[in-house]
């Protein structure tokens, strides 16, 4: 994990409590990757497996979250099937969410994988997290300016 500095994260600035779902089956990483976003302004859900993201997301309002971040090894549902049940999942949603891989495999045919489960990108393990947290602002910004994933 890069060390943050302070001048970083002001350049960055903050969130206005955008709602993300992360996934990832290490405690560790989770509740750190939850502590800095949360630290940040944006609102964390925080789940151990891929079913329960699915199960989270499903149980959510459409466009209740503007990002999922999953954890690609898993034990059960592993991350590449929670992006494409989130895919198929028929809402107005489904197929506009950003939806990120997170991993530490470095391989070309992760990437594609994660491609073909209908992942906009990948994150590698150990994140750097003003990386991070400069894709989320994009994406919240792309969004934002097209419309979508505007929750009242």
């Amino acid at each position: 994990m890069k060390f943050i500095w302070d001048d970083e994260l002001a350049e960055i600035g903050g969130f206005q409590g955008q709602k993300i779902l992360i996934a990832d089956d290490n405690d560790l990483n989770l509740q750190a990757i939850k502590v800095i976003l949360e630290d940040r302004g944006l609102q964390v859900d925080a789940v151990f497996d891929g079913e329960a993201a699915v199960q989270k997301y499903l149980e959510s309002q459409e466009h209740e979250y503007q990002m999922v971040l999953l954890d690609i090894n898993m034990a059960g549902m592993d991350g590449y099937e929670a992006a494409e049940r989130i895919r198929q999942s028929n809402r107005a949603d489904s197929e506009m969410i950003a939806i990120y891989a997170v991993s530490a495999n470095i391989l070309p045919e992760h990437r594609e994988r994660s491609r073909e489960a209908g992942m906009n990108g990948y994150i590698l393990k150990p994140v750097e997290y003003p990386s991070l947290l400069r894709l989320i602002k994009r994406e919240l910004m792309q969004r934002q300016g097209s419309g979508v994933g505007k929750h009242s």
